[in-house]
């Protein structure tokens, strides 16, 4: 009796290829969908950490009647310094953050600033930004992605250090009160990511070094444009802390104006606390 046997079949060529093709278009549909998703999320822990930020501001301000300075120095020369930033004087109040080992009380030395002022915060920093713990461009201590607002006007850095129109400038002390243009119209900090030199939460190292700690709404300054202006990895635009507690984003191709007094562009007047402009966000 003669046995039967069935014969193997296999893939033909045409086959094969039309299989990898259904697969590359599968990937290619699928791979916007997870990136998207991605930015998403990295976008939801940023405007969280903007969130905690705008949290230990409040907290601050409820515990000294007024939120911190930008910086403490007494002289006005632009090399006088260093001092504790705004964003050390907050971290009894940020939660997530570490500082035990920090000395809040007493000013930080550039001759040994040691390993605590070159700390990584994760709530200092965005997730969509691959910058490590220390900001070398900086000085080389603690990095951020985020910075106060100093105002509209540009920083100072080879002159005296002038109190700015924002919220933090040397020796500042703004309060709710000073507020006019009402909280939720007035930044209070933003993003600044690593292509334009990001920031440090630590030590201002002089006056002619503000631009490390806060950033200015200049129409010279506009959202991803040179050094020193904020910025993100978010694409179109950046995260900002709104002073009532919000977060929003804000689209680089904001109106922004050379005019300042008063000012015109949107961004100059989401800066400034009492010009009693409603930015029409």
């Amino acid at each position: 009796m003669l046995s039967r046997h069935r014969s193997k079949r296999g893939f033909t060529l045409v086959e094969l290829l039309t299989v990898t093709a259904c697969v590359a278009v599968g990937l290619a549909l699928a791979l916007p969908a997870v990136q998207a998703a991605r930015e998403d999320a990295r976008g939801t822990q940023c405007k969280h950490n903007l969130q905690q930020i705008g949290l230990a501001l409040h907290s601050y301000h409820d515990f000294f009647a007024t939120f911190p300075p930008g910086w403490v120095l007494n002289d006005e020369d632009a090399k006088a310094g260093p001092s504790l930033a705004w964003q050390a004087r907050i971290l009894p109040f940020v939660k997530e953050a570490p500082f035990a080992y920090l000395r809040l009380s007493h000013p930080p030395s550039l001759d040994s600033p040691g390993n605590s002022y070159r700390m990584g915060i994760k709530v200092y920093h965005c997730p969509a930004d691959d910058m490590g713990d220390v900001n070398e461009k900086r000085g080389g201590f603690g990095a951020t992605n985020y910075v106060g607002n100093y105002g509209v006007e540009l920083i100072p850095e080879e002159s005296d250090a002038k109190p700015g129109s924002g919220f933090f400038f040397r020796n500042s002390s703004v309060s709710v009160r000073n507020v006019l243009d009402g909280t939720s119209n007035t930044i209070i900090a933003g993003e600044r990511s690593s292509d334009t030199g990001a920031a440090v939460w630590s030590i201002v190292r002089s006056n002619g070094h503000a631009e490390d700690v806060v950033a200015s709404s200049n129409d010279e300054k506009r959202i991803n444009t040179v050094d020193g202006s904020y910025s993100s990895k978010h694409e179109g635009g950046a995260y900002f802390l709104l002073c009532d507690g919000s977060v929003r984003f804000v689209s680089e191709k904001i109106s922004s104006s050379k005019e300042i007094n008063p000012p015109v562009g949107t961004f100059q007047k989401l800066a400034i606390l009492n010009d009693g402009l409603d930015p029409g966000l």
